[in-house]
Order: C-alpha cells, then structure tokens, then sequence
C-alpha cells in the first residue's frame, strides 16, 4: 500500500530540479506497475528490448565515478537502461560518453536523456559531437521515432536515446488513465507541473556559483579568442580586416572580415547563438548566402556533417566553432582559425557553374 503522496515525498527530498524530477520519477516507477510498464514500452520505441523486471535506483554510484540519474537493472544486476533528466544544467564531462562505455558490451543497453523539447537541438548536436569526437561509429543519419523522441545506435548492443519530459509523461499519464489508477495519475501530473515550469521559465533563478568572477572572466576570454582568431587568420593570408569593422550587441562582440578576399563574414561570440542553437559561444557567419547560391553549394560538406554543421539564417548562414577542451588558450585560438581556413578552402576550391570566380562581396 501507498504510504505517501508525491508531493510530500519530493517536497522531503528538496534539492535542484533535476535532482527532484528524477526522484519523482523513481518514485513513481517504483510504486506503480502501470508506470513501469508503461514507461518501459515507451523507452523500448528505441528497438531496445529491455526486461520487465527492471529494478530502478537513483544516483548509482559505479567504479567511473559517473553517477547517472536514474539506472535501471536486470535480474543479474546489469545496467541496461541509464536515464539522465535535464532542464537547463550543461552536460558534464562524463556525458555521455562514460555512461554509454559503463553499459555492459554484451547486453543491450539504451542511455535515455529526457529534457524539455525547446532544448532539443542544442543538446542532440552536443551528444553526438561528443559521441564522434571519442570514436563512437554513429549512423550516419539520426533516427526520429516519434515526435520528441530520438534515437541512434552507438554500437552492436547500444543506443543513445534524447526524449522530451512532455513525451514521456503524456505517455505514462495516458496508460494510467485507462487503468484507472487515479491516485498515480495525479502524482505524474505534479511532476509534469514541475517540469511544464521549468520549460516555460523565461529566467531561471541564479545560481551563486554562476556570479563568480570566473564567470565574467570567461566571457571576456571569448571575446579575445575572437580577436587572436582573426589577427592569425589575417597573418596566415586567410582573412582581410581593411573596410571592416568590429561590431557590438546584446551578449554579442565579434568581427566583420573578407575571407580569402571575396566573401564578407562575421566571427563572433554571442550568447544568444550559444544558448539556442549549439553548445558552443563561437560563431562564423557567411553573408550574403541568399543572393549567392554558390556559397551553400560550396560548403555543402559542412551541411552534411552529422549534426550539421551549416546553419541557415535568414540571408546568410552559420557555423558553429568547435572550441576544444583542456587545452591551452593559443590551442583553442589555433583551432578556432583552423576551422575558418576549412571554410576559406571549400569556398576557394568552388568554381560556380555560371563563372569561374565567385562574385566580390558587397
């Protein structure tokens, strides 16, 4: 028999979102069949078979040190299925790779990230970037099941799977409504109240850890990374700064330049781009895209990257900076200018149909 209700159970707990979410989840995973078996139907979408006895725990501590939220083992004690719960916190250093290596090679096994819809982009292209920068072999094209859930294969027995909160609650909230278990109907909709408030939040509360000095100290280091990114670009003959300027915005400071003398960019750190598009602050602009066709057609290999690394944007498009980690600050500016010599040479390299040299720009 029951012997509390949701609310008093997260309200014990307290915690940060995240945290109360995922206990939410385990509680009601672990106090209704229907749940269970619900949510197991749901998961197993992703063509991963898992066993109708999962025993669910939160933040199972393995020898990787990585605590996954939520784990679900099999008879044996297998981790088979590891569910990660999201709102607006970063992916950390072991996500996903380390979960995804802590999943036994023999068995089949599905890492389930759940997080509001709105971030879905942003956090897809990051999980698979991650995937293939530690030699994953991913498909090739990503695999969208359903509305809000997707799924790719990461190896012979894996899958790395991203569904919304809305999604999968909808879906277990349906099979106790026809099952009549009302009184669990009622928790699941606290949880979706919680979670429908931290999607919608338009500002979420400060953290005290985001008011440091460090944080101040990295927003100014992005906007040099521009400036040393452009200055060694315009050494290596990549970029030219004569008739441009430097431009300034809300969350936004970058430079405008001629690429390889033709075509007018703009590289620049924005804080908008950063939070609705990728997980990266650093940002390339091609203009003028939309009167010269040839340009999409010449960098049309970044378009098929997987994700994509071409972006439209209304006349022009953009290209997200991957900025490597622990490295030096002149190894991420090195990196940074590799990336905007790799767009100089595919629009060098394109001879348009129409005429044999690319049109100036204006």
């Amino acid at each position: 028999m029951r012997q509390d209700s949701l609310f008093g159970y997260i309200a014990s707990r307290g915690g940060q979102p995240e945290n109360t979410a995922t206990e939410a989840l385990n509680y009601v995973l672990g106090n209704s069949m229907v749940v269970k078996s619900a949510f197991l139907r749901y998961v197993e979408q992703t063509n991963v078979e898992l066993p109708d006895t999962l025993f669910f725990r939160t933040q199972a501590v393995g020898e990787d040190n990585a605590i996954p939220d939520l784990v679900g083992t099999d008879a044996v004690s297998r981790q088979v299925l590891l569910v990660e719960a999201k709102f607006w916190a970063g992916l950390t250093g072991n996500q996903p790779v380390t979960y995804l290596k802590r999943l036994r090679p023999e068995v089949e096994g599905l890492l389930l990230f759940i997080a509001p819809a709105r971030r879905f982009d942003t956090l897809w292209a990051e999980l698979l970037r991650r995937c293939r920068n530690e030699g994953f072999v991913v498909e090739q094209s990503q695999n969208n099941i359903a509305e809000e859930l997707k799924a790719i294969k990461t190896g012979a027995h894996h899958t790395l799977a991203l569904t919304s909160w809305r999604a999968a609650l909808d879906y277990v909230l349906r099979a106790l409504e026809t099952e009549g278990e009302h009184h669990t109907a009622s928790d699941v909709q606290q949880l979706q109240g919680l979670c429908e408030r931290m999607d919608n939040d338009a500002f979420l509360p400060l953290r005290s850890e985001e008011l440091t000095s460090d944080t101040g100290t990295r927003i100014v280091q992005y906007c040099e990374i521009v400036d040393e990114a452009i200055r060694k670009s315009k050494d290596a003959g990549i970029a030219s700064t004569d008739g441009f300027s430097f431009t300034r915005g809300a969350a936004l400071y970058g430079w405008y330049f001629g690429l390889v003398g033709r075509n007018q960019c703009l590289l620049q750190f924005s804080g908008e781009l950063w939070g609705k598009l990728r997980a990266t602050p650093i940002w390339l602009r091609v203009d003028h895209v939309q009167s010269k066709p040839w340009i999409r057609e010449a960098l049309a290999s970044l378009e098929r990257d997987e994700p994509s690394r071409l972006l439209p944007a209304g006349r022009d498009v953009l290209i997200p900076i991957n900025l490597p980690t622990g490295v030096e600050k002149q190894e991420v500016v090195s990196a940074v200018v590799d990336q905007i010599k790799e767009v100089a040479d595919l629009l060098d390299a394109y001879k348009p149909l129409d005429h044999s040299e690319p049109d100036p720009a204006t």
